[in-house]
């Protein structure tokens, strides 16, 4: 099983993201520079995800401690207990320049230390309903986990590799009609959409 989360709004001090799950993806070595949407059987969104501030760490950007998003990547996940949380959690592992990344649940950017935090994006800097779907989450994790799958997280940015805009992907803009990122109307959209083609 594979977990796509494409960040879609890059804030000051928090970064919005959609998550996606793939359960059945073609095996691929970890760091490929395939773009995870493109590997066929996606699902459509599953839940919003919240992190701390995005930093372009390819082009220098500085890792502030508990201020910042993980790298992009892919990453194996398992589920392990969270001393600090006092729960089972889903834990990223091998994220370079990051330890002990959970995704859990939590309301704002400051009820994470550089992890990710899983809701609906109803409420601007926020995701709500984040235990609901926590447990969801945990649960397909695990699911998987029993078929004796290997579960992984893409993280990707609003560009792919090949220098594509996430916006092309029409599923991803319509799944809350012309509320996208919470913010953005649906003019704004398409003229962003029409930017990322210049």
């Amino acid at each position: 099983m594979e977990l796509i989360l494409k960040r879609i709004a890059k804030k000051k001090d928090y970064t919005i993201g959609r998550m996606f799950i793939r359960t059945e993806c073609t095996e691929m070595t970890e760091g490929s520079e395939l773009d995870a949407s493109t590997r066929g059987g996606l699902e459509g969104p599953f839940c919003d995800t919240l992190e701390p501030t995005w930093r372009d760490y390819a082009h220098g950007g500085r890792k502030l401690k508990g201020r910042s998003a993980i790298p992009e990547g892919r990453y194996p996940v398992v589920i392990t207990w969270s001393p600090r949380l006092k729960e089972w959690l889903p834990l990223l592992v091998n994220v370079p320049m990051f330890q002990g990344i959970r995704i859990h649940a939590g309301n704002t950017a400051e009820d994470t230390k550089g992890c990710i935090l899983v809701g609906e994006n109803l409420k601007k800097g926020m995701v709500l309903n984040s235990r609901r779907w926590l447990k969801r989450l945990k649960d397909k994790i695990v699911e998987a986990k029993e078929r004796g799958e290997a579960v992984w997280i893409t993280v990707e940015g609003w560009m792919m590799s090949d220098g594509r805009c996430l916006m092309s992907d029409v599923r991803w803009m319509n799944w809350r009609g012309v509320q996208t990122f919470g913010v953005c109307t649906l003019f704004g959209c398409i003229l962003i959409r029409f930017l990322c083609f210049l």
